[in-house]
């Protein structure tokens, strides 16, 4: 499915008029390509800044040594790829990648960029030279505009209208956090909360995840729907009483943000980026990833008193500006703009 998606995103830019150069296959363990260097050099001659995404492949430390080799500013988001969860998976060769040759690429970028606070507060302790940028990432319009009326995803799926609805959007993989949220659904006061599973499987887990769910006695209480998308996704988000994401690492959360987006009441762990805003608005519940108090979470969330809509209407109002993709477009915009005419101003000649 990842494949189709980078096809299918590939696409969706094309129709858009944005230049898309595919590079594949790719050979293990760094992803590199035989044409990588020539297709990079041609592309960063053109390019007014280079904006590299993700860190533990070959195309990203490469495009950062062209850049700085043809002055050209460059930003790079690492995605929650250098914080602590994700290092410590294979630690000993991405501390040598560090070593070798990723903390001198890093280091000749001109920014890079956290997703929240939580990410720069991570990627500070790595001591790199360049500053970092805190800036979030939006959603998509169709979850800021009108939205359906509430029950339509309920009535589509034959799911009882009364019956409070905790859903689970991601992939279905180890670190995303099913295997927390099973023994708090377990050991919930509201023993009639379902629990929706949205999302593909990753790897085979939902095996391992099915077998949790039978052990805890939860079959009649967990659904599985699969992946989710468009319109389908938005009713989704907004029939249910609220979103759990007691991810392990999570820079921003990107399943997060859409459920705001809507007005939907969300309970995190603490290792979600988007955490100190959800408390600062009351839009949730931020607890640690301990089964019990997920739990705790959820039955506070759901038991709530006041008038539901009231409370959705205050959370979008809250974080719909956030989320405005068109908003971060203009920030980036000046971004690029700034890093531009400090390129420029570098590669001038000093006069004597």
């Amino acid at each position: 499915w990842k494949a189709q998606s980078a096809f299918a995103v590939a696409d969706t830019l094309r129709t858009e008029h944005i230049a898309v150069q595919l590079l594949g296959p790719t050979r293990r363990p760094f992803r590199t390509h035989p044409d990588s260097h020539s297709v990079l050099t041609d592309a960063i001659r053109q390019t007014d800044v280079v904006h590299i995404h993700a860190v533990w492949e070959d195309i990203q430390h490469r495009a950062a040594r062209i850049a700085k080799q043809l002055n050209k500013p460059c930003i790079w988001t690492p995605h929650g790829l250098l914080d602590r969860w994700n290092m410590k998976r294979n630690r000993l060769f991405k501390e040598a990648c560090l070593a070798l040759y990723l903390r001198r690429a890093i280091n000749r970028v001109s920014a890079i960029h956290a997703a929240s606070q939580f990410e720069r507060d991570q990627l500070s302790r790595h001591r790199f030279k360049p500053p970092i940028i805190v800036r979030g990432f939006g959603v998509e319009d169709r979850l800021l505009n009108a939205l359906p009326p509430r029950g339509n995803w309920r009535k589509g799926n034959d799911f009882d209208p009364q019956t409070p609805l905790v859903l689970f959007l991601g992939r279905i993989q180890h670190g995303k956090g099913l295997e927390h949220l099973i023994p708090a659904l377990a050991q919930m006061r509201n023993t009639s909360a379902m629990l929706v599973v949205a999302g593909p499987d990753e790897r085979g887990y939902r095996a391992t995840i099915e077998k949790t769910i039978d052990h805890n006695g939860l079959c009649d209480r967990v659904r599985f729907v699969g992946m989710v998308r468009g319109d389908d996704k938005v009713s989704l988000l907004h029939d249910s009483d609220l979103l759990a994401a007691p991810s392990e690492h999570e820079s921003f959360g990107i399943a997060v943000a859409e459920a705001l987006a809507v007005g939907t009441r969300v309970v995190v762990s603490d290792q979600v980026g988007l955490a100190d805003q959800i408390i600062a608005n009351d839009a949730g519940v931020v607890a640690p990833l301990r089964s019990k108090a997920f739990a705790e979470g959820i039955d506070q969330s759901l038991s709530r008193s006041g008038t539901p809509d009231t409370d959705r209407d205050r959370i979008r109002a809250a974080f719909k500006p956030l989320f405005d993709w068109n908003a971060i477009a203009d920030q980036w915009a000046a971004e690029y703009r700034s890093l531009i005419t400090m390129a420029a101003s570098t590669s001038r000649p000093t006069r004597r």
